[in-house]
């Protein structure tokens, strides 16, 4: 068809009246000799149809790598956010009254877990695509191809970010040892990228970034260590210590792990966090010592123990 359309000199990047282009429905139905055909006769590799989304997201989300690699050499923009600012009412007005061929109206839904990613208000990269669909191998086909691993979207989201909430310790590796920067914050609540990997539980995600920090890691951890203390995780405090985190430090409110650990009658980080230095004597902006602390948060067993403690510490 699309051959008997060309001898006939109809415009290849004509579009039909939902303004898509040939090129995305070919790879929408996965017809690869097709889309060779069209790319290959110099239609728009370029173009973004009524989703706002071009060619190259299209095949990522269809995790069809022949068909990446044949846009990206071909020239396809790696860094081509799905914006549809190349459609214009002019562009509107002169396809609706053309007599190019109109496509049968083709209907694609995939779920992919993330409703923001349908949104075409909602700006986002290949790259970013890549990494919500959870791929290895496309996220370096990408990167090799100079995508762009450092871009933050207008939600603050990056690909990194996106990485650590699904949990793909792979892609994260990769970015980062593509030069993604870990030392970034969202923004909006301003929580480091380590503390989402907390908040994700991934101890080898959280181990990963604490290994490639190039800030002080006291800077960042004043949110993120009640959200250890509160999930009690214990080995991610390890971790911090392990790398030099200053057990002492004092957040806005003038309180410690250890009284954060004493407010949450953990006994096992109380104890720890003692063993290892932790101050008994500090005193947060409300005047309330570590000592304070233990006595009001002694009303179940383990805070009990924990009050115990302090006062033999203290006493002795």
């Amino acid at each position: 068809m699309i051959t008997s359309l060309l001898c006939k000199e109809y415009d290849i990047n004509s579009k039909d009246n939902h303004q898509n282009s040939p090129l995305i429905y070919s790879i929408q139905m996965d017809t690869f000799p097709l889309t060779k055909f069209l790319i290959e006769n110099g239609i728009d590799i370029n173009y973004t149809g009524s989703n706002k989304k071009s060619p190259l997201i299209h095949a990522i989300q269809n995790n069809s790598i022949p068909v990446i690699n044949l846009l990206l050499e071909h020239g396809a923009n790696v860094n081509m956010k799905n914006s549809n600012s190349n459609i214009n009412k002019e562009d509107e007005i002169n396809n609706l009254n053309s007599n190019s061929y109109e496509l049968e109206t083709f209907s694609y839904e995939r779920d992919h877990n993330n409703s923001d990613y349908d949104k075409t208000d909602i700006i986002y990269s290949p790259l970013m695509y890549a990494v919500q669909e959870g791929s290895l191998p496309i996220v370096q086909l990408l990167i090799d191809h100079g995508a762009d691993v450092n871009f933050i979207f207008q939600n603050r989201d990056s690909p990194l970010i996106r990485a650590i909430h699904k949990k793909s310790y792979d892609i994260a590796e990769l970015l980062i040892n593509h030069g993604a920067d870990v030392n970034i914050s969202d923004g909006q609540w301003e929580y480091s990228i380590l503390v989402y990997a907390v908040e994700e539980e991934s101890l080898t995600l959280a181990k990963l970034l604490i290994d490639h920090v190039k800030q002080n890691i006291k800077n960042f951890t004043g949110k993120m260590i009640k959200n250890i203390i509160f999930k009690n995780k214990l080995d991610l405090l390890k971790i911090l210590v392990d790398h030099h985190f200053d057990i002492n430090f004092r957040d806005d409110e003038g309180n410690t792990p250890l009284g954060y650990a004493i407010k949450h009658c953990n006994k096992v980080m109380v104890d720890y966090l003692i063993d290892h230095g932790a101050d008994i004597y500090s005193v947060n902006n409300e005047g309330q010592t570590i000592f304070d602390l233990s006595y009001q948060y002694s009303y179940d067993y383990w805070g009990e123990q924990n009050y115990n403690k302090i006062k033999h510490l203290i006493n002795s």
